[in-house]
């Protein structure tokens, strides 16, 4: 009988006994793995590069797709290469063992198919101007696109390996420029498998379809599909991918479509029926931020922020740009000024909840979604992406933590 992890004990040992055997076992195969690991290591350099992974694992039988994707998974600190301590502790590891092999699989078919996408002149590396192509076709701007290629690029040999690829795509904590480079690659192969430009979705046959060319069966795609498809409404959209992959979605792939609609939720902050207030007074605007939530000192600071401490009037679509804008520029890097910027910034929050949420339900629904934004100058496109990105939970509704998480989440990562 096997113990968790496959470790063997017998059945009728004490608990104390039992954990002395699994000690002894994993001490054993920690040996047996350093042992192992220096055999792989055929240049003798202390680190094992992807080739050297998958080479050593060929005699087992292990395809050379599925040696990278636990080659990854093991390259913790993602450098594109493993030390024995990684290859050791990766092996050991209940999640790795764990792993369901049909979605890692599946996940790397997808990253394949991305960097088939990249890889337009098929000789299995990638340049810069491959790398930019994709990348700027995905709407992601402004992005620093040779900076993030030199993340990419572990070896700074000026081309990117299919491993390089999959080691940052697997990084979970990026950078804004690595996430949004990360979200394009995921809209560039969804777009390729869209049985028809104007979808907005794809289908379980296309999806196994596409799938299939790169490394994983049909069946296997479908698999995922249905773990992926978390709406259960048989289609699965970008956001969906994105979740099921573990890559950071994007609610719109302009940054600049974001600026405007959180513009425009600021604006409805301001605005009490028919009436819009465009300038107000000093002390005017103040109180409405006070009575948003917002303290009195938080309120004033970033009155002066924007206007300046002598200031006798606000302008609300002035204010409303630098909410958009998460104050970048205009909000004063002290320690002061942006503890108050996240005051009121926490109170507007709220308030577009508020606003909104016009049936009281503490939810917000698709249609009180759309009717406070449909004549805001968005499309009905990005009012309905917006609402779906938001919905984490895909429940149907935006809760008012999904929709500060959401904010909070976006303006951080523009």
């Amino acid at each position: 009988i096997a113990a968790s992890g496959g470790v063997p004990c017998r059945p009728d040992a004490s608990e104390h006994q039992r954990q002395l055997e699994v000690e002894a076992f994993r001490l054993v195969l920690h040996a047996m793995l350093r042992t192992a690991f220096y055999k792989m290591d055929v240049n003798g350099d202390q680190t094992l590069s992807p080739d050297e992974f998958a080479d050593a694992l060929g005699p087992a039988m292990i395809s050379r797709d599925d040696a990278l994707a636990a080659f990854t998974q093991m390259d913790t600190d993602h450098n594109g290469r493993l030390t024995a301590n990684e290859l050791s502790s990766g092996v050991m590891k209940d999640e790795l063992v764990l792993e369901a092999p049909t979605a890692l699989k599946v996940k790397f078919a997808v990253y394949r198919a991305a960097y088939a996408l990249l890889d337009r002149n098929h000789r299995d590396q990638v340049d810069l101007n491959e790398f930019c192509a994709v990348v700027g076709s995905a709407g992601t701007v402004p992005l620093d696109v040779e900076a993030t290629f030199r993340f990419f690029d572990i070896d700074s040999d000026g081309v990117l390996s299919f491993s390089e690829f999959c080691s940052a795509m697997a990084m979970v904590k990026s950078s804004p420029s690595i996430m949004r480079a990360k979200y394009a690659f995921v809209v560039t192969v969804f777009q390729a498998m869209k049985t028809s430009p104007g979808d907005t979705y794809v289908d379980e046959v296309a999806f196994g379809r596409a799938l299939s060319r790169h490394g994983c069966t049909v069946q296997e795609a479908q698999d995922f599909f249905h773990l992926a498809d978390f709406k259960r409404d048989r289609k699965l959209d970008v956001n969906e991918l994105c979740d099921a992959l573990g890559v950071e979605s994007l609610p719109f792939q302009d940054p600049r479509s974001f600026m405007r609609l959180k513009f425009a939720l600021c604006r409805a902050c301001f605005e009490t029926g028919k009436n819009k207030i465009g300038v107000t007074a000093a002390d005017t605007f103040v109180s409405t931020l006070v009575r948003f939530g917002a303290s009195v000192d938080a309120a004033r600071i970033v009155f002066e922020a924007v206007w300046g401490a002598d200031a006798l009037q606000a302008g609300v679509e002035e204010f409303c740009m630098v909410f958009a804008a998460d104050g970048e520029t205009i909000i004063p890097r002290t320690k002061q000024a942006q503890e108050a910027w996240k005051i009121v910034r926490v109170a507007l929050f709220a308030r577009i909840f508020d606003v909104l949420d016009v049936n009281h339900s503490k939810s917000l629904q698709l249609y009180e979604w759309k009717e406070a934004l449909q004549w805001r100058g968005l499309s009905e496109g990005d009012i309905v992406n917006s609402f779906s990105w938001m919905d984490r939970k895909h429940q149907g509704y935006i809760t008012k933590a999904e929709l500060e998480t959401a904010l909070s989440t976006a303006s951080n990562a523009g």
